[in-house]
């Protein structure tokens, strides 16, 4: 079970201010039967509130509980949905549409909006929501592409397949040349210089990541490659510097990144992303024993 803390507090607050006007009422008219009401109303805000504290993380960050039409759609296809399960589960999210056609959430952890649509005016419908600057949207089917620019319209687009490690089984990594060991942000010129990714290579972004763990690989104590998780819960920013390539070391840097998630007990879905052709990273995870999604979920750039 899971609990929106913010929803929590707002119910708190107001039924604390029910049950004070309650109170004052009845001692202004010494009503017995109104201050019983109002006392049963105080002991179910104190249980209440202390069945939320119990549920709340050690870490002291509270996950969210979430509509069961929400988590039915996302069984539909665990994979493909892998990403939007992960941010609903986290909870710093607003549903902005909840049918039987399609979801679109928005996350306040990465600004970026989430969508789903199962018919074509279902994506229709999801593109209506959507502020016309609204800078990412990941999408996990193809009907937006079907809706001309008036109704939906971007500058960017890059597909990925999604790749779920449904266990929490250790890699037995065999013996090798390279160290491995968490980076901080003095590595912040060298990602920058490597990732791949232009869209997502700024400094703030890129040091948010470095804060949430991002582990490299080093021959001699030179740096040869990195791997972190994204705001969004995904293993990723992999990547292996040119002269190195060939050698394992994306297969070791992956291996040694998902133990350190096992060790630290890490509870959201491990799970990555891939480009749709690059062929090496598919590889990699089919032999890791990462299942892969059928289908792609597709990156749309406002910008």
């Amino acid at each position: 079970m899971y609990v929106n803390m913010k929803k929590v507090q707002r119910s708190m607050i107001i039924l604390c201010l029910v049950a004070i006007a309650f109170l004052y009422k009845a001692i202004d008219s010494q009503n017995l039967a109104m201050g019983m009401i109002v006392f049963l109303l105080i002991l179910l805000i104190l249980s209440r509130w202390y069945i939320i504290k119990t549920l709340e993380k050690d870490d002291g960050k509270p996950v969210s509980t979430k509509s069961d039409f929400i988590y039915r759609y996302f069984e539909d296809d665990l994979f493909l949905f892998a990403e939007m399960k992960e941010v609903y589960r986290l909870g710093n999210c607003d549903v902005l549409y909840e049918e039987n056609d399609g979801i679109l959430l928005y996350d306040h952890t990465s600004k970026n909006y989430y969508s789903s649509a199962k018919t074509l005016a279902g994506a229709k419908d999801i593109a209506h929501k959507l502020p016309q600057d609204y800078g990412m949207l990941i999408a996990h089917d193809e009907f937006l592409l079907q809706l001309d620019k008036n109704e939906f319209s971007y500058q960017g687009l890059l597909k990925f397949y999604n790749h779920v490690y449904d266990k929490r089984t250790k890699y037995i990594i065999p013996e090798n040349d390279f160290t491995f060991k968490m980076l901080d942000e003095q590595y912040l010129e060298i990602i920058k210089k490597h990732y791949s990714i232009e869209e997502l290579c700024d400094d703030e972004y890129l040091l948010g990541r470095i804060k949430d763990g991002m582990m490299g690989a080093f021959i001699d104590e030179k740096i040869v490659g990195f791997i972190g998780i994204h705001d969004n819960g995904a293993v990723g920013l992999l990547e292996v510097f040119p002269e190195y390539q060939g050698k394992h070391i994306a297969t070791y840097l992956q291996c040694n990144y998902v133990n350190y998630l096992i060790d630290k007990k890490y509870e959201g879905t491990i799970y990555t992303q891939t480009k749709e052709n690059n062929e090496i990273s598919i590889r990699i995870q089919k032999k890791l024993n990462f299942r892969k999604a059928e289908k792609l979920a597709l990156w749309f750039f406002e910008k």
